[in-house]
């Protein structure tokens, strides 16, 4: 059941500070408004900032200080006539709609959004999570690698840093380690563990980021990684790969708490929502970015298609708070430009199966990230 129509202050729960929901305080903060609604909204997030994915390889490797990268959500959430709570999510209680913390506090909702992410998959390999450092969450991986001067935990004795994962993440990271540790003047060696080097792309990124790769001295070792010890890396039967600074970027995969709050999922455990971006059966719920999952027309796990679906959810929470039914309609981009930075002033960039590189393709990645967390900035 929807809220009653014209009815002011009713509860607006963001659970999650990803993508969509910034820009859900955005235009709540530029408008005043949810549309024709004044809720009390309240953002559950554990970190003060939210960092915008497409910027942290380049502020572990050094183009950017940690504040050119990241959103002051206290800051925003201000503006916005908002209030932030600093903890994780935990559940779902459907039924009294109240959403749990890692606190052990409960906050009750009128109208519950959820844009927590995803979550990196240690739990399938062995000694994974006793020993490596996930990409997310971003501060500790940022501290880890010791890329800001404040960084704690970091390894500057690390010789040998192996990064996990042969996605476009894993790319990044591994160029970004490399030139991080060239510019500290360290003998390191970063090498990428994988079964498969991109294999969402086209030839022609393929062999593009292979050459950037080659030409930074970053190694590439093809096989499953099947354990992680003290030693290093297992790949096979073949000797471990050491690792003295081990980063993870492998597939993402949903919070535990999804299934175990009773909410309806994908085959993979993420959030069941319909194209409007309501929760597959439950109206007072809605979802979006990495957490969700449209049924009828999946799309990948990346920023793009949480920032595609920001606009969608917010004229569909305004809708539903007003007591109307969403009429706006979430469609994923089947082709979406893709940008992967492979150096110092070096990118390519990906559009279905057309692929380009060099300076050019920096100055445009550079621009729209820089273009998008200045919109979240509060004078």
């Amino acid at each position: 059941m929807a809220p009653a129509p014209g009815d002011q202050g009713r509860a607006l729960l963001l659970a999650g500070g990803g993508h969509a929901h910034l820009e859900v305080l955005r235009r709540v903060r530029d408008a005043g408004r949810c549309g024709d609604a004044r809720p009390a909204i309240t953002l559950v997030s554990p970190e003060r900032y939210a960092w915008y994915s497409g910027m942290v390889p380049g502020v572990l490797a050094g183009d950017y200080d940690p504040d050119q990268a990241r959103v002051d959500l206290d800051a925003l959430c201000s503006a916005a006539g908002a209030r932030r709570v600093g903890a994780a999510v935990a559940g779902v209680d459907i039924a009294h709609r109240r959403v749990l913390l890692d606190d052990g506090d409960t906050l009750a909702f009128d109208l519950l959004s959820l844009d927590t992410g995803s979550v990196p998959d240690l739990a399938q390999v062995p000694g994974a999570a006793a020993r490596a450092t996930p990409v997310k969450p971003v501060s500790e991986l940022i501290a880890r690698c010791q890329c800001a001067p404040h960084a704690a935990g970091s390894e500057p004795s690390a010789r040998a840093v192996v990064v996990v994962g042969g996605g476009a993440a894993g790319v990044e990271l591994a160029l970004a380690a490399r030139d991080r540790m060239r510019t500290a003047g360290r003998d390191t060696t970063v090498t990428i563990a994988t079964d498969v080097l991109l294999a969402t792309y086209g030839v022609g990124v393929r062999t593009r980021v292979r050459r950037a790769l080659d030409a930074a001295g970053v190694r590439v070792a093809l096989g499953r990684v099947e354990r992680v010890t003290d030693r290093g890396v297992h790949l096979g039967a073949g000797a471990p790969l050491p690792a003295d600074l081990l980063l993870w970027a492998t597939t993402a995969s949903a919070p535990r708490w999804i299934a175990q709050s009773g909410l309806p999922t994908d085959p993979r455990g993420f959030v069941a929502i319909d194209r409007h971006l309501r929760v597959v059966g439950h109206p007072r719920l809605f979802a979006a970015g990495d957490v969700a999952t449209r049924l009828d027309r999946p799309a990948p796990k990346s920023g793009v298609y949480a920032v595609r679906a920001a606009p969608i959810l917010y004229a569909n929470l305004c809708a539903a708070l007003r007591g109307k039914e969403p009429r706006a309609v979430f469609a994923p981009q089947r082709v979406a430009l893709s940008l992967l930075r492979t150096g110092r002033g070096r990118a390519v960039g990906a559009y279905g199966p057309l692929a380009w590189s060099g300076r050019c393709v920096w100055w445009l990645k550079d621009r729209i990230d820089r273009a998008f967390v200045r919109r979240f900035r509060v004078p």
